[in-house]
């Protein structure tokens, strides 16, 4: 449990180094959130073994002349309940995979870092190609360039190119 808890730090970490070396090193910053992406790993092992603890716990004696079950129907309540809890940990997790949205997957860590460093272009972008590339889930093609949709592996390549291009031209 440690090592998890350990790798999750560690993601964090990466994460919150990247999202403020955006504006500077912007291909640092992106390798440091797509590590990220190790905490979806994390989390699941740290789900796991919560499971797993739960479900082998013993249920306390206290428990069963409470509410007056025999100690194997205790068990037996204590399982359904450990079953539905890993159920709606899956549906959310599977949900979240399934949309590539959630606050474990770089691209929406991408998203909020973009959000926080169009203020070190000058003037930052309202509107146009530059703003898609930071804001929108669908970037235009303008003048030519490669249109832009989502957020996944190579789309943030894309979105990376741009706006390192950017940020040199306002460069003093």
């Amino acid at each position: 449990m440690f090592g998890t808890l350990l790798v999750l730090a560690v993601a964090a970490l990466c994460c919150t180094v990247g999202c403020q070396q955006l504006p500077s090193r912007p291909a640092i910053g992106r390798w440091l959130i797509e590590a990220w992406i190790v905490s979806a790993v994390g989390v699941s092992a740290l789900a796991t073994a919560i499971l797993l603890w739960i479900g082998l716990q013993q249920p306390p004696a206290w428990l069963t002349s409470l509410i007056g079950l025999q100690p194997d129907e205790v068990k037996s309540v204590t399982a359904a309940f450990v079953g539905a809890l890993a159920a709606f940990l899956a549906f959310a997790w599977t949900k979240d995979i399934g949309d590539a949205k959630g606050p474990f997957w770089p691209s929406t860590q991408f998203k909020a870092g973009f959000r926080k460093v169009s203020i070190v272009l000058d003037p930052p972008p309202r509107s146009g190609r530059l703003y898609e590339v930071m804001n929108s889930d669908f970037a235009h093609s303008y003048n030519g360039e490669k249109t832009i949709d989502g957020w996944g592996f190579g789309a943030r390549s894309q979105r990376l190119s741009e706006f390192e291009a950017a940020l040199k031209r306002t460069s003093p």
